[in-house]
Formats: C-alpha cells, structure tokens, sequence
C-alpha cells in the first residue's frame, strides 16, 4: 500500500519482465536483424572474392604507390641512372604481379626489404645501400638477373 501523496512503484525494466509490451516470447533473434546480419554476411563475401580476383591489380597499384614514395626519399646524391633503374624495377615487379609470374619467395624477400623501409621515419632519405638492395629485390622479383638489371656495381 502506498501513502497518500507518494509515486507508485515503477515496473522493472522489460528485460526483467516478460509480459512488458514490445518483447518477443521466446529465444532467438528477431527478423530484422537476420536479415540485416545475412546482408552483411552477403556484402563480405562478395568483398572477399572481389580482392582475391583483383589482388594482382591491387598489388600493382600498390607497387606504383610505393614506388613513387620511395623515389622522393632517394639519397641526393643518387644518379638519373639508378632512379630509372628503380623506376624500371618497380613497374617490371608490378607486372610480373599482375601476370601471375612472381616467385612467392622472392615477394616474401620484397616484402622484409618494405617492411625495413617503410619502419624509417618519414621524410628520413635512403641510403644508397637501400635503394640498391631494394631495386635487386625488385629485380629478382621480376625474374630479372643482377646484370640484367644493371650489375652490382652500379649503386
């Protein structure tokens, strides 16, 4: 019994009280929202074919975007010669991604050579040791040989 002049007591909130408007008997989710997690579900594997489809493409443009970075970080004392060179070894690398004919082994190499590059500081120039290890990567990569790329000595 109440006094006169107090609140009545507030119901308990509807997850505690099962015969509050607005709740579903029995378990499971409500049809909105399978239907909202089945369209996502949709949307995802859609999203996953597509990057295993368009994967050598995304690692070209990947490729062109790094190498455009990384010419802008080359030492100033670098020659016209090996920046065509790693120009050149960047867009063969790209290709022979996007063609399918790059040794797994040799990306696995090119990927440590990026990760140690990419771990610099920005606006930190290579060294030319770098830029020479990474364009011999590249190379390799391309199924290209030292001397096809220019020789050892040219860095």
């Amino acid at each position: 019994m109440t006094e006169p002049g107090s609140v009545p007591p507030v119901p308990p909130a509807a997850p505690f009280n099962p015969t509050a408007p607005g709740t579903r008997p029995g378990p499971g989710c409500s049809k909105p929202a399978l239907i909202g997690c089945g369209i996502v579900l949709v949307l995802i594997g859609i999203g996953a074919i597509l990057f295993v489809v368009k994967a050598p493409q995304i690692v070209a443009w990947m490729f062109n975007r790094l190498g455009t970075d990384i010419l802008t970080r080359m030492p100033a004392d670098a020659t016209q010669e090996e920046r065509a060179r790693l120009r050149t070894a960047f867009d063969d690398a790209a290709d022979a991604v996007q063609s399918g004919k790059a040794d797994q082994t040799q990306l696995q190499n090119l990927q440590a050579k990026m990760l140690q590059i990419a771990g610099k500081p920005q606006g930190q120039t290579l060294t030319r040791d770098e830029v020479r290890e990474l364009t011999e990567a590249l190379e390799a990569l391309a199924g290209k040989s030292v001397a096809e790329g220019g020789g050892a000595g040219a860095g």
